[in-house]
């Protein structure tokens, strides 16, 4: 047999015969090369079980029954599960090779001295003894050891009762221990009473201490340095940190920020989502537990605190209950101190918004409001880049329309990824601490920009969303959770300065424009002519009529006389310059104005536009066109006599067969 440390001591509790045990201890002893002389020593270390049973044990020995008895055949013996020998009572000097200081324990596990009774029983967690020889170890050859399990309240096995004596009766010793061990587990389960009580009311007082510290402040690091102090009382040995929906920098105190998308499968997460306290064990080493418990308050939860120990059985029911208790009054605390700093900030605030929301509306026109947004959000946020995206018609791209960087213009954001992307899917507000730690989105756009923080809202109207407002800087953790709230209520007026905006313009262009047409209306053309008038130094009009429009209206009916219209408009746009003014002069007549060109130049754009219309509409048409121009010089010339010139070249080309051109000559 190579060796019996591993697979075969895990054998133990399958063999059912004793004497299996004791050899294939003892062989893997001799393969070992143990020293049978000698018991190994070992430094005891504080850990809870095994003071708390050594603490019991010593009192339970004072109140033994037949102590005088049970000392004279023997030694009294406590070890713990791994059968390392804690306490022993005796009513004589030891032998020398029992002989250890209180901070050190008997390794008497198979592992240090081969067989004995202590050694099994870690092994089997069944009662076991072993006779003389049948030790690996020399001093026990005289000797007989007898061990039985200890369990605690929850039926754990915590620990060994053992005997060592010259005796060599194994039922009477047996029967011996396990009258003992009643009386110790009894005594077991009252001290853990006792020392629950003490527990309780320790918790109660350190409740009430930290409930009164939170409560007497209202500074939110005072409250969150309170509640880790008291909380690392409470439990020294575990790791601790708070995971919080605000960003807060304090020095020396395990805070880290949660993400405004909270991962439902991390603990922290679910507890946050949830709303309740989570306990389990890690994924990575199931040995360790953690707990994530919600602070909560009357209004939200603020964030989670989040516990990993070493062992997934310390904390019990009642220490659930405990820090689910501790984490509700930290949330209760955290909001007040929270809401009364926000209320000292309330009034600036508002005040702040009511002028940006005053100013913003005394704008009627889109551009002047994109400008004061890139002005005001600039300066109030100490932002390197603010920007308006502007969604398309089709919701398949954000546009971004106004930046105070003018290379930003005319970017193209995708709806489907990134941060515009996210804000533009959910509807919903983002905040990000740091774009580079940032795992959840990767987003081009924010790295080609170089922003570390980025606060993103969406513009709505009427519950749709038009576009996105974004204020950037390339330094993490620039903007506060004061400032992404400042920006959610300065964007909800955006909207309605945008809204009406865009209103104001469709009324004035409805004002001045043709509904069929899309053309300007008679009245605008006045208003243009006048101006070239006064500033230009010449002018030409054409006045076009669409010939045999009553036919057309007779034979293919209205329905198509308004498409004819359409075709012809549409004509008449594409062949000028945006600085020329196209009309719907009434019913199929149509006057188009170029100011500082001469009549030449008109003569040859109208004869263009002639010749498309007559080419390009469906059914065929043609119009008939009257032209008359205006220099500086020309004194009596306004804009009614101009009209009246080409209104009379109208009436000639009509009346000379149709389709041409007749130019008015002075």
């Amino acid at each position: 047999m190579a060796s019996c440390c591993g697979q075969n001591f895990e054998d133990f509790k399958e063999s059912n015969r004793r004497e299996d045990l004791i050899n294939m201890a003892n062989q893997y002893a001799a393969e070992q090369q143990l020293d049978a002389t000698r018991i190994p020593l070992g430094i005891r270390l504080n850990l809870t079980n095994d003071h708390h049973l050594a603490q019991v044990f010593q009192l339970f020995v004072k109140h033994i029954q037949d102590k005088e008895y049970v000392w004279k055949h023997g030694i009294l013996a406590l070890a713990n599960h791994q059968g390392q020998v804690l306490e022993l009572t005796y009513e004589k000097d030891l032998p020398l090779f029992l002989q250890k200081k209180d901070h050190e324990y008997f390794d008497c596990r198979i592992e240090a001295i081969g067989a004995n009774a202590f050694g099994l029983t870690a092994k089997t967690c069944k009662a076991e003894f072993v006779n003389g020889k049948e030790h690996f170890l020399q001093y026990l050859h005289d000797a007989q050891t007898t061990s039985v399990p200890i369990f605690d309240s929850n039926q754990q096995f915590i620990g060994i009762l053992g005997f060592i004596s010259k005796m060599n009766d194994k039922w009477q010793t047996i029967g011996c221990l396990q009258g003992l061990l009643v009386a110790f587990e009894l005594a077991l389960t009252e001290h853990e009473k006792i020392e629950t009580l003490e527990r309780e009311a320790k918790k109660r007082e350190a409740l009430l201490e930290m409930t009164q510290t939170l409560y007497s402040t209202m500074d939110v690091n005072e409250v969150l340095s309170v509640a880790i102090h008291h909380f690392q009382r409470f439990y020294p040995n575990v790791q601790l940190e708070l995971w919080l929906t605000q960003e807060l920098l304090i020095p020396n105190l395990p805070i880290k920020q949660m993400t405004f998308i909270p991962n439902s499968e991390d603990i922290n997460g679910q507890a946050f989502l949830e709303g309740k306290l989570i306990r389990r064990t890690k994924r990575e080493n199931r040995q360790q537990g953690e707990i994530a418990a919600p602070l909560k308050g009357k209004q939200g939860i603020y964030g989670v605190i989040h516990i990993a120990c070493q062992h997934s059985n310390v904390f019990t029911d009642e220490e659930i209950s405990f820090i689910s208790s501790v984490a509700d009054i930290i949330g209760t605390a955290f909001e007040k101190a929270r809401l009364y700093q926000q209320s000292n900030n309330l009034v600036k605030e508002l005040q702040v918004i009511n002028d940006l929301t005053k100013r913003l509306n005394q704008s009627l026109t889109k551009d002047s409001i994109l400008q004061f947004v890139l002005t005001e959000l600039g300066q109030l946020f100490d932002a390197e880049h603010v920007f308006v995206l502007e969604v398309n018609d089709r919701k398949d791209i954000l546009k971004v329309i106004a930046s105070n960087s003018d290379e930003n213009v005319g970017t193209i954001v995708s709806v489907e990824n990134g941060y515009m992307g996210l804000v533009y899917k959910n509807k919903e507000p983002i905040i990000i601490s740091d774009t580079e730690t940032d795992l959840t989105i990767k987003d081009a756009y924010a790295k080609q920009l170089g922003c570390r923080s980025l606060m993103s809202v969406p513009i709505l109207s009427n519950d749709e969303i038009i576009g996105i407002l974004s204020v950037s800087n390339q330094n993490p953790l620039h903007f506060s959770y004061d400032n992404f709230k400042m920006l959610q209520v300065f964007a909800q007026h955006l909207g309605l300065a945008l809204t009406n905006a865009i209103l104001h313009e469709r009324l004035q262009q409805l004002a001045i424009t043709d509904y069929l047409t899309g053309l300007y209306n008679r009245s605008y053309l006045d208003e243009k002519i006048q101006q070239s008038m006064n500033g230009d130094e010449q002018g030409s009009i054409l006045l076009l009529d669409i010939d045999d429009f009553k036919k057309i209206n007779d034979t293919y009916g209205h329905q198509v006389g308004d498409q004819i219209l359409v075709q012809v408009a549409m004509i008449l746009i594409s062949s000028i310059r945006d600085t020329d003014t196209a009309v719907r002069w009434g019913g199929e007549e149509i006057a188009l104005y170029l100011p500082n060109v001469d009549p030449n130049v008109a003569k040859k754009v109208a004869f263009r536009i002639l010749n498309r219309i007559s080419q390009e509409t469906n059914p065929k048409v043609t119009v008939s066109c009257g032209l008359a121009s205006w220099k500086r010089e020309d004194q009596e010339v306004n804009r009614l006599s101009l009209f009246r010139m080409a209104d009379k070249m109208l009436y000639e080309a009509k009346n000379s067969g149709k389709n041409q051109v007749r130019v008015f000559q002075k």
